[in-house]
């Protein structure tokens, strides 16, 4: 359930900030097939990559949890 709400909120905000796939996943030194099934609800992504990935779009960490937006 967490993988997938993370997943589901990252796509909505790279979406919304008209970021590309891949672009985030080069910014945030993770492999586009990495970022995908985090997206998917496939992978669990480690805290320091929430973090990685929250300050590559300039949001709080807890916006990816869906405890903020």
């Amino acid at each position: 359930m967490f993988t997938q709400r993370v997943g589901k909120r990252l796509r909505i905000i790279r979406i919304e900030q008209d970021v590309k796939q891949r672009d985030l996943a080069l910014r945030v030194g993770l492999s586009p097939s990495v970022l995908s099934d985090i997206e998917r609800g496939y992978r669990a992504p480690t805290d320091r990559q929430v973090e990685a990935i929250a300050a590559a779009l300039g949001i709080p960490p807890e916006s990816l949890h869906g405890d903020a937006a």
